[in-house]
């Protein structure tokens, strides 16, 4: 046989050997003991990188609202820088089309276009008096209070509550505790992460100013202040927090919510933010409770209640109280900010002699 083949190779004629067949390569199985596969990490890594990108370009719209909600400094900057790509690539691509079909079926609400708060039309002869170039309420006049209607259950005294994070449980409280009184009815609106000092997320001014159009409530109770320890925007410039032009600035938001809801025939009830365990909040907190104080001496039909007793019995932010039979009763979120709903029923009592030095209830 080597001859053969060495006499072909002389003869130049080339020989081809027959292929050589190989097994697959088969990879191994990883498996768990209870024979589940497992996954490499590396593709578990790319697959959930995948799908939050997918997700961010799908609902682009809220990512970069959610960023400029929060407070301006540099941060917000960076992340404002860092999202917005995908609002424009989502916008481009169409991948923002099936949020914005969803959008356009659910109910129209939400919050109101921004504007500048304008005050509506007066009532009874009312003059409402124009904020004056430093921000503030001006000087107050005589007015003449018309003597109150008294509220039955054909026509019942219409309670409207409403502000930021801090409403949500003093209003669940309130309406629970007057849900047999067949005299009053209670509603509410609670925005949370809202307030005065941020109208480019909810314009509490213009707000209030359409529900006192739409519904005409008797008593209108607010609370703001605890997102409002931040800087503001005023004419595209920055008002910092904790300089004049920012309690001036503040106290002209103020006067714009009294604006929109006083009447001779109305009552705002204005609840004081209690001690904190921030001490940011509680220092433009003070700020505020002036400014409040202040155009609450203009103004007819005006409540203050100070959330401070009930609530901080000893001046300063208070976690747990002694309760009606001895008890110790947390009446504070874990947060330092936020009411527990034990901390909200010392609140209701407030709110309702308030309600009752002006109008006749049950």
């Amino acid at each position: 046989m080597r001859l053969v083949v060495l006499l072909l190779r002389l003869l130049n004629v080339s020989v081809r050997r027959p292929p050589v067949r190989r097994p697959p390569v088969r990879r191994r199985r990883v498996e768990t003991a209870d024979g589940r596969a497992l996954v490499p990490a590396g593709r578990v890594i790319a697959l959930v990188t995948v799908t939050l990108v997918v997700c961010a370009l799908l609902d682009a719209d809220t990512l970069v609202d959610t960023v400029a909600q929060e407070p301006y400094g540099a941060s917000r900057s960076i992340e404002l820088a860092l999202v917005q790509p995908f609002k424009t690539v989502s916008h481009w691509t169409g991948l923002d089309l099936p949020h914005r079909w969803i959008g356009d079926l659910e109910p129209s609400g939400g919050a109101p276009a921004l504007a500048t708060p304008a005050a509506p039309a007066p009532r009874r002869g009312l003059a409402l008096p124009p904020a004056t170039p430093a921000g503030g309420p001006t000087p107050a006049t005589a007015i003449t209070v018309p003597a109150r209607r008294v509220p039955n259950p054909q026509q019942p005294l219409r309670v409207w509550m409403a502000g930021d994070s801090m409403m949500g449980e003093v209003a669940q409280s309130f309406a629970a505790a007057e849900a047999g009184a067949k005299d009053m009815t209670v509603s509410s609106s609670v925005q949370i992460g809202t307030g005065l000092g941020r109208p480019d997320i909810y314009n509490w001014p213009v707000a209030i100013a359409r529900e006192v159009a739409a519904a005409n409530p008797d008593v209108v109770v607010v609370i703001f202040g605890a997102n409002d320890d931040q800087d503001m925007m005023l004419n595209g410039k920055r008002v910092v927090l904790g300089t004049q032009a920012w309690a001036t600035e503040y106290a002209r938001r103020v006067n714009a919510v009294m604006q929109a809801v006083a009447s001779p025939d109305r009552t705002l009830i204005w609840l004081e933010l209690p001690p904190t365990a921030r001490p940011k909040i509680n220092q433009a907190d003070a700020v505020i409770d002036r400014a409040v104080a202040a155009s609450a001496a203009v103004y007819p039909g005006v409540e203050l209640v100070n959330l401070g007793p009930p609530l901080a019995p000893g001046g300063s932010y208070a976690q747990y109280l002694t309760g009606p039979s001895g008890q110790t009763v947390e009446v504070r979120d874990s947060d330092g900010v936020h009411l527990t709903l034990a901390g909200a029923a010392r609140v209701t009592p407030l709110i309702m002699a308030a309600i009752r030095r002006e109008w006749r209830v049950s």
